[in-house]
Formats: structure tokens, sequence, C-alpha cells
């Protein structure tokens, strides 16, 4: 048998799941260590909302086969560079990022993503509106956590079996792409009952714990 068919690719949302807020979001080093090495016998990625350069600053030692960043709008797997968003997108998000504003929103941007603190009402049209605990990310329509992982698959060529590893609302378009679905133990309740597998510890916790019983698990048969 080709060892390649038994691989299985883990994606991996960031903050309170592979870090603690109380640890400031970065990667703990015992948790870096523990996913570097699933990344030498399987695949490994990180799926964020976080912009690219605050992402690499928070992953310590950690080193994934992949990155899928600002909710799935960007993928780095190797020396590739995928940036999803429509020709016109510029000068709408211009317009999209006024209008949030004028609205007393607070915003920044990220390479395709606005960031706003708290979550619209009333959005404008055709747009992906991503909300996180209190927060959202306003991204091009279809574009998600779920388009970003099949859109990495698709660049790795990979057509294995996923297991998503999430906390949050935004985790739940991840799932949609997962063959294995699991929640850290803090996740919002939403996710845990989307969750085939909810698991007793928290954020990195949680991960290390999910290292220890993935070679087990009967989805992945």
């Amino acid at each position: 048998m080709d060892p390649a068919e038994d691989m299985v690719l883990v994606v991996a949302d960031m903050d309170r799941t592979l870090s603690r807020e109380e640890d400031g979001f970065v990667v703990r080093d015992e948790v870096a260590t523990a996913l570097n090495e699933l990344a030498s016998r399987h695949k490994f990625a990180v799926v964020t909302g976080r912009r690219e350069e605050t992402a690499m600053r928070l992953a310590g030692r950690l080193r994934p086969t992949a990155w899928v960043l600002e909710d799935g709008a960007i993928v780095l797997y190797g020396d590739r560079r995928v940036v999803v968003a429509p020709a016109d997108w510029g000068l709408r998000r211009e317009e999209i990022l006024a209008q949030l504003r004028s609205r007393g929103y607070r915003c920044s941007l990220g390479k395709v993503a606005i960031y706003v603190d708290g979550v619209p009402s009333d959005p404008p049209a055709g747009v992906q509106v991503v909300p996180n605990r209190g927060s959202a990310i306003v991204l091009p329509e279809g574009i998600d956590k779920g388009f970003g992982v099949r859109a990495l698959t698709d660049v790795m060529g990979y057509r294995g079996k996923v297991v998503a590893v999430g906390d949050g609302e935004n985790d739940l378009a991840m799932f949609e792409a997962a063959d294995v679905k699991v929640a850290v133990a803090n996740a919002v309740e939403e996710l845990k009952r989307a969750a085939d597998i909810v698991l007793s510890r928290e954020d990195g916790e949680g991960m290390l714990e999910l290292i220890g019983m993935l070679e087990d698990l009967p989805q992945l048969r």
C-alpha cells in the first residue's frame, strides 16, 4: 500500500484551539513540538482568521504543512500563495469599509478581509460576514474557512481524509469541508453540537489530546 494512503490532513483553528488567551494567543512550545511531529507523519494546516504577519508571530515554533489565513481568503503551501478575491474587490472593499465606519463600527484591513469590532446587523449585499465571539470578518461572498480548506486540498492535490478542529462559530464552515469534526472543550455550544468528537481538554491541551487518539479514530479507517 502507498504510505500516502494512510495520510490524514488535520486542519485547526488557532486562537482558543491551538493557543490560549492567557498566553496572549502564542502557541506554547510543547503544543508546537507535538504538532510539528504530527506534520512529519501526516499533514497539518492552521486555518485562522488572523492576518499573515500576526499568525506567524503567534505561531512561535510551530511549522505547519500549510496555512489558510483571513478565514479562507489566503492559502500558503510551500512556495505557493493563493489569494482569493474578485477583481473588483479592492474598490468594493473601500466602499464597504466606509459604510461600516459611517455606522460606527471600528474596522481594520487584511490583504482581503475587513475586520469588524462587532457583528454588522445589516451588511452590504454580496459579501460574506463571518461572526466569531462578538466580532466579525467581512469577505467576498462565498469565502469562509470551508472554502479555504477546499482550496488548500486542491493546491496540495490531497484527496484523503480531513479532520477539522475548532472552537468558534466561524469554524462551522470548516466542519463542512471535513470528514471528522472535532471541538475543543472550550468551544461554543453551537460548534459542540455539530462536532463528531468533543474533547475533554481546552485549547492546545485539547490538541494534544486529539493527537493521542488520532491513529485510533474509527472514522479514519
